[in-house]
């Protein structure tokens, strides 16, 4: 009898190790989501300068309406951080993300890909922002979830690491790549790339919290 209870225990261990370890990968799929959608908000910051003379020959968008429609970027994502981390607080990260990455960016990239005038261009901004609102602070929440206090400050500067990744891309390699393809079949594969990890569910397969009630130390190593 002690023996059979023992493999018990051991068998419960191992199930409890095993959940653990998938609940780690999953949670560290959705934090690669998450860095590469702030890569897509550092991107936004910057690409318009690269679009410009394109967006003035085409369709009459001078530097003062590309310039509004930065401020508009930058005034949606600072006015969505609070509906944002009550979001958060309530619903979760997957939820909170998925729907506005894939209605806010996915849809702003997709009416940028149509835009016949400035008034789209602030338009899509506008939705951009929105999309763009909720990736750093999820992250951040889920860093302060599950990982221990001593890590966060590395985590979190890691993701803003990787995210300047995105003002990178919004120079040459945008220039290089609206020569190859047009700035309209850019701004769709850009809305195709939001619409992924918008509508994944590669973060819990049972459509459940992302973040583990009980801290749980997925880095292992990591202290």
């Amino acid at each position: 009898m002690r023996g059979l209870a023992q493999g018990g225990f051991i068998k419960q261990g191992l199930a409890r190790e095993r959940g653990v370890s998938r609940a780690g990968e999953q949670v560290r799929a959705g934090i690669a989501f998450l860095v590469a959608g702030y890569v897509l908000s550092q991107f936004y910051r910057a690409f318009l300068a690269v679009l410009a003379p394109v967006l003035k020959a085409e369709i009459g968008a001078t530097a003062s309406d590309l310039a509004l429609s930065s401020g508009i970027w930058f005034s949606i994502f600072a006015l969505m951080q609070i509906p944002v981390g009550i979001a958060l607080d309530r619903i979760g990260p997957r939820l909170t993300v998925s729907v506005l990455l894939a209605l806010g960016g996915g849809g702003g990239a997709l009416v940028f890909a149509l835009a016949g005038g400035p008034w789209a261009i602030h338009l899509s901004m506008a939705l951009i922002g929105i999309g763009c609102s909720p990736v750093l602070m999820a992250a951040y929440y889920i860093f302060a979830r599950i990982y221990s206090p001593a890590v966060f400050g590395t985590l979190a500067g890691a993701v803003i690491g990787f995210g300047s990744l995105g003002n990178i891309l919004g120079a040459a390699p945008l220039s290089a790549l609206v020569e190859a393809v047009g700035w309209r079949a850019a701004l769709w594969g850009h809305a195709a790339v939001y619409w992924y990890p918008g509508g994944t569910d590669q973060w819990r397969e049972d459509g459940g919290a992302t973040v583990p009630a009980e801290p749980v130390n997925f880095l292992g190593e990591v202290q």
